[in-house]
């Protein structure tokens, strides 16, 4: 049985909505430039145009897989087309635990796993999820067979 989560939705429309205040904020850029003549404003204008700019570059979704015997965890940006390649495909064999947590207003995965080298603990920012959405999350990855080290 193969069970997917993914925040495409609330991604895109975060990413629609940045990208609009981006061109509000170079609209005023410019705007301040050519008729305030304000070194001040145009320093402001173009500040908060340029990290505008820096969140669209880098918004990107999260997918995560859970199939019969593998996790795959993937991020994507909203535009980007072609093939999407796996930061994380690894066998249930190998996950000892996972944890959702919160701090401030951002959710993280953390994927604990055991390798030859002793124990591994991963992180992936999530980004903020509605409780539905935490709630889908938590049954795809219940999916997950853990397996505990042996001594």
């Amino acid at each position: 049985m193969k069970t997917k989560f993914t925040n495409y939705k609330q991604v895109s429309l975060t990413f629609y909505i940045v990208a609009i205040i981006t061109s509000v904020l170079f609209l005023i850029t410019c705007f301040a430039y050519f008729f305030e003549k304000s070194i001040f404003v145009v320093c402001i204008a173009f500040g908060l145009f340029f990290i505008n700019l820096l969140k669209l570059i880098k918004l990107k979704y999260l997918i995560v897989e859970v199939s019969t015997f593998v996790l795959t965890v993937k991020y994507r940006h909203p535009l980007k087309k072609g093939p999407n390649f796996p930061v994380l495909d690894v066998p249930f064999a190998n996950v000892s635990s996972y944890d959702l947590s919160s701090f401030l207003l951002s959710n993280y995965l953390s994927i604990t796993l055991s390798t030859s080298h002793g124990k591994k603990k991963l992180q992936y920012k999530i980004g903020q999820l509605s409780k539905a959405q935490k709630l889908s999350l938590e049954k795809t990855l219940s999916g997950i067979e853990l397996h505990e080290e042996k001594c």
